[in-house]
């Protein structure tokens, strides 16, 4: 079974930052019909699984906090490479491979602990 990490990741962010469920509708109540359907499931992750990750990403604050900050301004504050980068004063190869370690270990508790992602 394949994870997408950034997926993961990304819907953790929605909810890191406090805005999951604040938005408004993409679409006008009376334009709705005039919308297809999409053919894409959305991930979704269950309250556990994402206080399973936020604790992750606490510890990974501790061990790597160049790490932390990457994945939190991609992630959760959706800033710019180029504003991590410039802000943290790192080179784009390293915030690249910042970022991928990041991930990798994020990766590495939703696969060891088998958190329950919904599809």
């Amino acid at each position: 079974m394949l994870i997408d990490i950034k997926g993961i990741l990304r819907f953790w962010g929605y909810s890191a930052n406090g805005r999951l469920g604040t938005e408004f509708p993409c679409v006008a109540a009376g334009m709705k019909p005039a919308v297809s359907a999409s053919n894409h499931r959305i991930l979704r992750l269950t309250d556990e699984s994402i206080f399973e990750i936020d604790r992750c990403i606490k510890q990974l604050k501790e061990q790597e906090p160049q790490q932390y900050e990457v994945l939190i301004g991609r992630y959760a504050a959706r800033v710019s490479d180029t504003q991590i980068e410039k802000v943290l004063g790192i080179s784009h190869a390293t915030f690249l491979r910042e970022l991928a370690q990041a991930e990798m270990y994020v990766l590495g508790v939703v696969v060891g602990l088998k958190l329950a992602l919904v599809v």
